[in-house]
């Protein structure tokens, strides 16, 4: 199934967003993200298919300029990037796909992110959760989540 493919079928899955709540897809990839992608479309692709938040390793600096100038909230979490890459990488090595096909979809789990804090709480549908340090999010993008361009949620992604 294609990316594309797979992220459309997860849409009528997601809860609605709400006040506190921003609902959809999570996109959590490998290292230095989006390099090489010097497009703003790369960024708007993912935040209109309904990708409201990306967590990689690290980003690429142009896809994360993008991002933010677009309300795409990408935060870096090596720790967690790696421990998903040993639990359902093939042979617990990036870069080879995924045990149980290219990209792997885990339906029930919840991330909620504290941009004041620094963390990222990842639940997983059987109820058990790890809290991860993320990168610290700068003052301007924190601005951008909190009051984001016209049509689009006012609350971080949780």
């Amino acid at each position: 199934m294609s990316f594309a493919s797979q992220v459309a079928s997860l849409r009528p899955q997601m809860p609605a967003s709400t006040a506190t709540r921003r609902s959809g897809g999570i996109l959590v990839s490998g290292f230095n993200f989006g390099t090489g992608s010097s497009r703003e479309q790369a960024a708007t692709a993912l935040k209109h298919a309904g990708i409201p938040l990306v967590v990689c390793g690290s980003f690429g600096d142009i896809f994360k300029r993008n991002s933010i100038n677009n309300g795409l909230i990408c935060v870096e979490s090596p720790e967690l990037v790696n421990e998903l890459t040993a639990e359902f990488a093939l042979d617990g090595v990036r870069g080879k796909g995924g045990k149980d096909g290219e990209g792997t979809v885990r339906p029930g789990w919840e991330v909620e992110v504290d941009m004041k804090t620094a963390l990222l709480t990842v639940t997983k549908a059987s109820g058990a959760s790890k809290t991860y340090k993320i990168g610290r999010v700068g003052k301007s993008v924190q601005e951008i989540v909190r009051h984001p361009p016209a049509g689009q949620s006012s609350r971080p992604a949780r």
